[in-house]
């Protein structure tokens, strides 16, 4: 509040005038003071004879003023909207705003929608009582910015509000973050089940791991790492630097001489005695300082004389500049991994010499073996060729037995039956007639049974007109001797001329199954069918007789009495088809023969 005091003016009035003007100045000098001791006076501006002077009142609450606006928390007074009433230069630096443009906008606008919830609980109990929480703001700029709120309530001129007070926590949050990746640093260091140890630039050890301790046998913090382990390497071992894999290690380990990776715990007398033999010092300065090394095989030698194999691993420690501070080093101790080697090259060792020994045996037998193999092959295919030479004979005898029957007996059984159709012309009495006529109809049976067997022997259309014409011929005189069963034929064009051998032994496969079908199966239906491909020929004979168990083996079917059917497997092969059987009880047979098409 400020009060306009102007200075009186000389001028002659009425002393009524005059009085009445007292009058008011007094009022307002009296008013003035009332303000002035009720604080709700800041200023006075006095009018000059040249211009307006400001005079500022220091009250009570001047020194409380001063720390609101240069304490390092954030301060400001909130309308139960959430608008900003008055703010510290804290609380604007926080927002990343100017003060002016901070004051009159809604606090809603900087927090994060996560936290919003959690905002308004606070801004609701804070305008009652008071409220803490923490939240997550947004600055102007897109930071995010962990505050802690502070709230409590507050009345201005019977208007509630709320006084809030925002700690930024980003500071206590990092050294939070960075306490506690000391401690899991500190605790991988120490549950850690390898040797691990930190050392400066100038090779002193820093921190070292329970494991470490145990390892060097007593504290080796403060100790120069050399000191502390007194490592060696094989001369051998050059090749090995910097490899990452474990199989390459592996592949230089089998490389190397066997003494040279003997494993074994060797005794010396002290920790400084003369070096192991095809081995060099392994030093911090030379071989580790500011450089990576991976899986570096070593050897330790304890303060008790003990030698252990150890496998070595560095790393440059780097500062926040990426400016070299020294070096972590891991130690694994590989001791009874290399006695494992040692056990498991001699038993390989062992192992490629029974291999050896075994190959040599197995070489024998596979000699004994191809030799009996050549001596089955040789006796096959004598039996191949003795089979052939039987099948030729066969078909000879065939031959010359089914010329013997047609110049033969079927001759004279049909002059026979000539002779008693004339015998018939001259008898009188009609019971000799049909005596003699049903001996006639006997003969005529038989010579067409001579004449069938005749023609199976050796069919004659085969060789005229092929396969085709000489299954239906052979069908068709089967049919005329045997009333049932029904026969059918089917067949194919026939897209290429079947050689003789492939023909002849179709045509015995087809009559031994249409035979084994009307003798053993007692069928009522046999199919036929032969289908021509352009790189095959197929003959399937079916029947719906008896069928029978198929064997596991074809050895059985002889067992079992299916002569025929070894037989008709044996003509297949013999012209390089398949032969294949399907057969159940009471679901009839199926005999399909598959010849691929000679080149």
């Amino acid at each position: 509040m400020k009060k306009m005091l102007e200075e009186p003016k000389s001028v002659s009035l009425p002393w009524q005038q005059v009085f009445k003007n007292l009058r008011i100045q007094l009022l307002e000098a009296e008013e003035t003071l009332e303000a002035i001791a009720q604080q709700r006076v800041d200023a006075f501006v006095i009018s000059g004879p040249r211009e307006e002077q400001v005079y500022t009142l220091r009250g009570t609450d001047h020194a409380y003023r001063v720390i609101l606006e240069t304490i390092n928390e954030g301060a400001a007074t909130l309308g139960v909207d959430s608008t900003v009433y008055y703010c510290n230069p804290a609380f604007a630096t926080l927002l990343q705003l100017p003060l002016d443009q901070v004051i009159g906008t809604s606090l809603i606008s900087f927090v994060n929608p996560e936290d919003l919830p959690l905002y308004l609980s606070l801004i609701e109990q804070g305008s009652i009582d008071r409220s803490k929480g923490e939240i997550m703001l947004h600055t102007a700029r897109g930071n995010r910015v962990p505050v802690l709120l502070s709230c409590s309530s507050l009345k201005m001129d019977e208007v509630p509000g709320v006084c809030l007070v925002a700690t930024d926590l980003t500071e206590q949050r990092r050294q939070a973050e960075i306490i506690a990746a000391e401690q899991l640093t500190r605790s991988i260091l120490e549950q850690a089940s390898e040797a691990m140890v930190v050392c400066d630039g100038e090779g002193q050890i820093i921190r070292a791991n329970r494991k470490a301790h145990e390892l060097c046998g007593r504290n080796p913090i403060l100790h120069q790492f050399d000191e502390a382990f007194s490592l060696y390497r094989h001369v051998t071992d050059e090749l090995s630097r910097h490899q990452a894999d474990k199989e390459s290690l592996t592949q230089l380990i089998q490389a190397v001489p066997i003494q040279a990776v003997l494993v074994q715990a060797v005794p010396v007398q002290a920790a400084t005695a003369q070096p192991i033999e095809n081995t060099t010092h392994f030093s911090f300065a030379t071989d580790l300082n500011n450089l990576i090394v991976q899986n570096q095989e070593v050897m330790l030698v304890k303060p008790g004389g003990e030698l252990c194999y150890l496998l070595l691993s560095s790393a440059t420690l780097l500062d926040g500049e990426q400016q070299p501070l020294g070096s972590v080093i891991t130690l694994v101790d590989i001791t009874r991994h290399k006695q494992m080697e040692d056990t498991l090259r001699q038993a390989r060792h062992e192992l490629e010499q029974r291999v050896i020994d075994r190959t040599h045996e197995l070489l024998e037998s596979n000699l004994c073996l191809q030799q009996e193999i050549e001596t089955r092959a040789q006796t096959e295919a004598a039996l191949t060729e003795a089979r052939s030479r039987l099948r030729q004979g066969q078909e000879t005898e065939r031959m010359l037995l089914a010329r013997e029957l047609h110049d033969g007996p079927l001759q004279e059984v049909i002059g026979m039956a000539f002779d008693l159709l004339l015998l018939t012309q001259t008898l009188q009495e009609e019971d000799q007639i049909e005596k003699v006529t049903a001996i006639s109809n006997a003969v005529q049976k038989t010579a067409r049974h001579l004449r069938l067997v005749a023609q199976t022997l050796r069919p004659p259309v085969l060789a005229y007109l092929g396969l085709a014409a000489a299954l239906r011929a052979h069908i068709k005189q089967v049919q005329e001797i045997n009333d049932t069963p029904r026969l059918g034929f089917v067949t194919s064009e026939e897209k290429w001329s079947v050689p003789e051998e492939a023909a002849l032994a179709l045509l015995r496969i087809g009559q031994q199954a249409l035979q084994n079908a009307l003798q053993h199966a007692k069928a009522n239906r046999v199919q036929i069918r032969l289908e021509y491909d352009d790189m095959w020929i197929r003959l399937e004979i079916e029947d719906d007789g008896q069928g029978f168990k198929m064997p596991a083996h074809r050895v059985e079917f002889a067992r079992e009495g299916h002569l025929g059917v070894i037989g008709m497997a044996e003509r297949a092969e013999a012209i390089g088809g398949k032969f294949e059987v399907i057969s159940q009880p009471g679901h009839g047979t199926c005999i399909r023969i598959t010849v691929p098409k000679v080149k």
